[in-house]
């Protein structure tokens, strides 16, 4: 009965707030919202009554929460104050049963989803706390764009997600080590930290043949732990996987080659794998595979910001 009245007087709160265009989330305060589970079910109802961006607030704490942004919540920015000290965690793998039975498989394995049409994330940390063993998402993104800045994606295995969409991570960094930056949508990566724990590959682009662009990493910093000895930077998920590296800093442990073919040597002839004046230890490419790019000046810069995403960020 309890636990039924306090249901009660959250869902009221929610009501209330939800016509706001700000939202907060702030376990210590007895006016916001506790949870983001919470905070994102009222953007769904402002968004029935109400146009235009709602801005949830998230204050300093650690979020043990499974999330799915619905497309019926509309335009939606999450904002952290501090990515070190605001994390929304949770830890299912692809391996997690499901109550009904079975699994829930990679996709569904997500920390957060996100099926709203457009999202923007600043200072956060989203984490899939599974480890190795298993596919793992941290981040999910299955909607139409996304601004992703000062954000942390932790993981493993599988910790970044573009199932489709075009969208920017700027200034963010991404853990992981198998595949761990994956899928078939676009991805613009500006002056980010990938770092790769253990021996993997960075990407598994599943790019489709008519799409110009999967991955592009520009002017971003590729460290591997020291535990890792052999990392590629991708292998194609599905054969016209499209993955660039513009002016990065390649560091220690990158694999010589490169780029892997994932055992299908038919992938090595439409595979769209492309580097340019990359630098750092793992930059050299006197080893790289016959099969990848050195691109000429001209066309690393067509590559640029807007081109790629095909829309114009928020600065």
């Amino acid at each position: 009965m309890i636990r039924g009245f306090i249901a009660w007087l959250f869902a009221g709160t929610a009501t209330v707030l939800a016509a706001s265009q700000t939202l907060v989330v702030d376990p210590t305060d007895g006016k916001a919202f506790p949870t983001v589970k919470l905070a994102i079910d009222a953007a769904v109802a402002r968004a029935a009554k109400h146009a235009g961006e709602c801005r949830i607030v998230i204050k300093p704490g650690i979020y043990r929460e499974k999330l799915v942004v619905p497309k019926e919540a509309g335009e939606i920015s999450l904002e952290g104050e501090d990515e070190s000290k605001t994390v929304i965690v949770f830890g299912d793998g692809a391996d997690t049963p499901r109550p009904e039975g079975g699994t829930v498989g990679t996709f569904d394995s997500a920390t957060v989803t996100f099926r709203c049409p457009k999202i923007r994330a600043s200072h956060l940390t989203f984490e899939n706390s599974r480890g190795k063993g298993s596919q793992a998402v941290a981040v999910s993104l299955a909607c139409e764009r996304g601004e992703f800045r000062n954000c942390r994606l932790l993981g493993s295995q599988d910790t970044l997600l573009i199932q489709s969409g075009a969208h920017l991570f700027d200034r963010c960094r991404i853990e992981g080590d198998v595949d761990f930056i994956f899928g078939a949508g676009i991805g613009y990566f500006h002056a980010c930290e990938i770092h790769v724990k253990d021996n993997g590959y960075i990407t598994a682009a599943s790019t489709p043949e008519n799409q110009a662009y999967g991955f592009v990493f520009d002017h971003c910093a590729i460290s591997v732990a020291p535990a890792a000895k052999r990392v590629y930077l991708g292998r194609p998920w599905r054969p016209y996987s499209a993955v660039a590296y513009l002016n990065c800093t390649l560091g220690k442990g990158i694999a010589p080659e490169g780029w892997d073919n994932w055992r299908n040597p038919e992938n090595e002839k439409t595979a769209r794998y492309a580097e340019f004046q990359n630098t750092g230890e793992g930059a050299s490419i006197i080893r790289r595979v016959a099969w990848s790019r050195q691109l000429a000046a001209e066309e690393a810069a067509a590559c640029t910001m807007r081109a790629v995403l095909g829309w114009e960020p928020k600065w």
